[in-house]
Parts: structure tokens; sequence; C-alpha cells
């Protein structure tokens, strides 16, 4: 469950989220639950602390919402755009996490200097580990390769098309463990299932992680620096 609390009254604007949010006859009961009460800030969840994201980060800014791909335009005629990395999930993703993400629930380990490193600790993409038992860590994005050409099904599937174009320019985040390759989206009458079926067209392999090493300006902000 997700709550966004828009801002007034001299407050913040806040996100609630809940995992497993369940109401029955008494107070809500949940599985795992995070609050960001400024959600304006950059600040992130602290270092080894998940959310009701196994990855740590916010679910909700990370879904592929109905609004910004249609925009101005219809169902039928999209005109939006999608200006932030996607969130997915794999079957496992490695037990280690890099920036923007601060937890992870996964399995594997990595080493360097012929020494495991601790596991569920945060390891580094511009130092990555020298080999390590399986790959993506949680925050890791990953980006469309630049030689996989959009499926030709795009050209009559215009809402996949805004879709695909997103994971061009922003990519993909690894956030949980689930489905491989289980992409998420908030409900909406106006999706259009026969449209977003091109997205199957592409797989895991088509995509290739981004080092964003370079983008920090500080190991608990989500702020970039350009």
């Amino acid at each position: 469950m997700l709550i966004y609390l828009e801002a007034g009254g001299g407050k913040n604007p806040a996100l609630y989220e809940m995992w497993q949010g369940i109401y029955k006859n008494g107070p809500w009961t949940d599985s795992s639950n995070a609050l960001w009460p400024n959600a304006s800030s950059n600040a992130l969840t602290p270092q080894g602390q998940g959310t009701s994201d196994a990855a740590g980060l916010p679910v909700a800014p990370l879904l592929v919402n109905a609004d910004e791909v249609i925009g101005v335009g219809t169902p039928e005629s999209p005109a939006g755009t999608i200006k932030h990395p996607i969130r997915f999930t794999v079957n496992h993703m490695l037990n280690y996490w890099v920036w923007p993400a601060t937890q992870s629930a996964g399995v594997g380990s990595c080493t360097q200097g012929g020494n495991t490193i601790p596991t569920e600790s945060e390891i580094s993409q511009s130092s990555p580990p020298a080999s390590c038992t399986m790959t993506g860590p949680a925050g890791e994005i990953y980006r469309l390769k630049a030689s996989v050409a959009t499926p030709s099904c795009a050209s009559t599937s215009p809402q996949a098309n805004i879709i695909i174009t997103a994971f061009r320019d922003y990519g993909i985040i690894l956030a949980d463990n689930g489905s491989s390759g289980g992409l998420i989206g908030t409900p909406d009458a106006r999706w259009n299932d026969n449209d977003l079926s091109c997205l199957r067209s592409l797989t895991l392999a088509d995509f290739e992680p981004v080092n964003v090493s370079s983008l920090i300006v500080n190991n608990d902000s989500g702020a970039t620096s350009h």
C-alpha cells in the first residue's frame, strides 16, 4: 500500500509505504513498512536499513505510472515521458547493494584480494569486487544496450514504445526479489495490455549495467552531481 500526503499546513509532503498491509477489524498490520517524512528531500534511507522494498528504495517514484506515459495524450495516442529508472525484480539478487540502494535481501557473495567481502554491505561500482558468485546487487541500474534494436511491435504499441524509450534514457533499477525481469506499474484502467505485451520482446540480456558512481554527491543522498 502506497500513501502520498501532499504538503500543506506547514507540513512537508510525505510518503508512507506498506508491504502486505492488512486492515481487518482492528489496527493495520504489515510485513514491512517505511516512511519518508519529507518526500521532497534527497535523503536516502540509512545504510543497512531496508524499507518496504528489499533495496531500501522508495517504491512509489520508481513505478511505471500511466499518467506519465499518457501525458497530455490519450491511452490510444500517449504523449508522455518517463524521466526515472523503472523498478524491476529478479529471482535472486546478489547479497550486496550499490548506491542509491541501502540494503539487500539476496544471496551469493563477492571477493576482493582473495578475501570474501562481508555480505549485506555496500560495494562500489568505481572499485568493483574482483569476482562474485552471481550478478545483480540491489540498486544497480541497467540500460537497454545501444546495439539492441527497438522491437518492430513498438511502431503499433505506443504505450510500450514510450516505456522502451525510458529503458534507453533512464534504464531499470534492481529493487527486490520476485519474477526475473518483472516490471511494476500502477494499476490503471487506461493501460492497454495488448500494447504493453510488446515489452516481452525484450529480455534482461538486452540490458547492461551502468556505472553511476560519478554521479554520487554524498553516499547518503540521492542527489546527483549532474
